[in-house]
């Protein structure tokens, strides 16, 4: 069998029950068969059952595995081989893409670009450039670079339709993908119901599946809960028989997410815990920290915040470690937000409770339902993000990578707008020595106030050293994002909600330097509402993290505007340079949070410029 999963002259008889295993549903058993091809033959055999074999172990979840086989695969590759070689490169990104290795699958997508567009007569041209296709359009539905994906969805969906159109299926779900994240919801659920449609009539199972997963979580993310439930269930029931671990992952939080949100704490945490096991296990490491953001949550509601902040401090270590700066800053933020959200229920006690396990909520069900009055109906996490289309082309090719992306239902929080220093309620503008962050939000030489509902000071500086310097990064990001519903969303869930606590909690705690020199630097560029009303008012972190890409701030070339024409310029595709520091009689305003925060998430979130206020 080649690459392409086409039986050809010379295949062995394992080698195509492998493939025979793979259409009837039996991914595991396939990939048992084409290992035992690998390990007993040479040659081209050998290298087309290794790339086989690295497609089902992909699919499995296994990541890691896949990429090992196809390297070797590729390293291997006789000369009478040679034309495997573009799949192989292929399939080869998408694993990366589930590794969060773009620049690799990018790198392995233009390589297998190159030698298509060289060779014409390549077997399976076709279904080899339609699978290229797909997997540079998943690359930048990774990126969020929607109008890219869309542009690269509609070049796949005409060469899907001259060359292979029985896999239409994949492009009308890539553009599905796209037209949901650029706010074209009926239109995005259109071509999803197409692609559904599309792979029942194939009657390709795996691929069905996952159209069904993707279809269920736009319906999610259009708060059309109902509908979401059946093609949602249908689709797991297959993920959890057939052993795919990520897929059966990105259910259950799925499913676990329609739990919070209908007020079942136990059955979310249930499925938040297996999610965490099925990322685990697939060796998805990113997806496993984001989940367990949303298990944190449900810890917290239930009183466990000992656990949650565990949880917390998993996902912080493991997006540092990945580099993913902005990640650690939303995170930081939605910790702050917890904490605030706790201990306005109890008065501060939660922060010093380590509570039990999710299923604390089972042996005390009134004390979780009042907790997720207070902290989850202020804490609400959006809906899960949607994947790029996939499935094995033809069981080997696989186009598939997870679009990872996304954002919940808009939320606009506050009634009033905090517009002069005076406007924040502080009693006292209190001069004299910044604080160090480093050192947990001092309050040394200040007026502290303790804050209503009885919150402990120590908690509100505790708070505010999280909340402030993640503000500060989030809100730098405000006008990186070209695109523009990226930017609303950013804007109202992001940056506005992360802003508005950290100017809460520093009026809370009586710092009225802080106060002040916010309010400098955010009247400085354009306004955010800074207030919220004084009930519970829902705040949503976006399911899916966005780390935009970093912009060059090499003097020369980027723009140095002010903010008001920010927008404008990055909608236009212009680099941007980040805000200017603050300077108010020759003191840098912010300058040890700047530093902090800059050295925490290792991402620069000033200019070198100083404008005086």
């Amino acid at each position: 069998m080649a690459a392409t999963g086409q039986t050809s002259a010379g295949d062995n008889s394992a080698l195509v029950a492998g493939y025979e295993a793979y259409q009837r549903g039996d991914v595991r058993g396939a990939l048992a068969l084409f290992e035992q091809v690998s390990a007993s033959e040479t040659g081209r055999v050998r290298c087309a059952s290794l790339i086989n074999a690295a497609s089902m172990a992909d699919e499995l979840g296994e990541h890691v595995r896949a990429v090992e086989l196809y390297r070797t695969a590729l390293a291997e590759l006789p000369e009478d081989g040679a034309h495997q070689r573009p799949a192989a490169l292929v399939n080869l990104s998408q694993a990366l893409q589930h590794l969060g290795d773009l620049a690799g699958a990018e790198g392995a997508l233009r390589e297998a670009r190159e030698l298509l567009v060289a060779d014409s007569t390549l077997p399976n041209h076709g279904l080899m450039l339609v699978s290229c296709l797909l997997s540079l359009t998943a690359v930048a539905l990774h990126r969020q670079e929607w109008a890219e994906a869309s542009a690269v969805a509609a070049e796949s969906l005409s060469a899907t339709e001259q060359f292979a159109p029985q896999l239409i299926g994949h492009p009308l779900m890539n553009l599905a993908a796209s037209s949901f994240e650029t706010g074209r919801v009926e239109l995005a659920l259109d071509f999803a119901n197409q692609a559904v449609a599309a792979f029942a009539q194939l009657g390709d199972p795996t691929a069905l599946a996952e159209a069904q997963q993707n279809l269920a979580i736009m319906f999610v993310r259009a708060n059309r809960l109902d509908d979401a439930e059946p093609p949602l269930l249908a689709s797991q029931e297959f993920f959890t028989s057939t052993g795919l671990a990520h897929r059966a992952g990105i259910g259950a939080k799925t499913i676990g997410f329609l739990a919070e949100r209908r007020g079942d704490l136990v059955g979310a945490g249930a499925q938040y815990t297996d999610a965490l096991a099925g990322f685990t296990e697939a060796g998805a490491l990113i997806e496993a920290a984001d989940v367990r953001l949303r298990l944190a949550t449900v810890r917290f509601a239930t009183g466990n915040v000992a656990g949650a902040e565990a949880l917390l401090a998993e996902s912080f270590a493991t997006y540092e470690a990945h580099g993913l700066g902005l990640h650690c800053a939303q995170l930081d933020y939605w910790h702050a937000e917890l904490l605030y959200a706790a201990s306005e229920f109890d008065g501060g006690a939660a922060l010093g409770n380590g509570g039990g396990a999710v299923g604390d909520a089972a042996a005390n069900p009134q004390a979780a339902t009042q907790a997720n009055a207070a902290a989850g109906a202020r804490t609400q996490m959006p809906a899960p993000q949607v994947t790029a289309s996939g499935g094995p082309l033809a069981g080997v090719v696989n186009p598939n990578a997870s679009a990872r992306g996304g954002y919940g239902s808009l939320q606009d929080g506050g009634a009033e707008r905090v517009g002069e220093r005076e406007a924040a309620g502080v009693g006292n503008r209190v001069t004299g020595e910044h604080r160090t962050p480093e050192h947990g939000a001092r309050v040394e030489g200040r007026s502290v106030k303790r804050a209503d509902h009885g919150r402990d000071s120590r908690d509100l500086a505790r708070i505010a050293a999280l909340a402030v310097p993640a503000a500060l990064a989030l809100d730098a990001v405000r006008h990186t994002l070209p695109n523009g519903n990226q930017r609303v969303h950013w804007h109202r869930e992001i940056a506005g909600p992360a802003m508005q606590l950290a100017f809460q909690t520093a009026v809370a705690i009586g710092d009225g330097q802080l106060v002040a020199d916010l309010v400098e630097t955010q009247c400085a560029g354009t306004g955010l509402d800074l207030t919220r009303e004084s009930g519970l008012v829902p705040r949503q972190l976006p399911y899916q993290l966005i780390d935009p890409p970093t912009t060059s701030t090499e003097p020369g070339t980027t723009w140095q505007l002010g903010n008001a024409l920010a927008d404008v310029a990055v909608a236009a595709g212009i680099p941007v340079s980040p805000p200017a520091h603050i300077s108010d009689a020759g003191r840098i305003l912010l300058a040890d949070y700047i530093s902090h925060t800059e050295q925490r998430y290792s991402r620069q979130v000033r200019d070198t410029r100083v404008l005086p206020c």
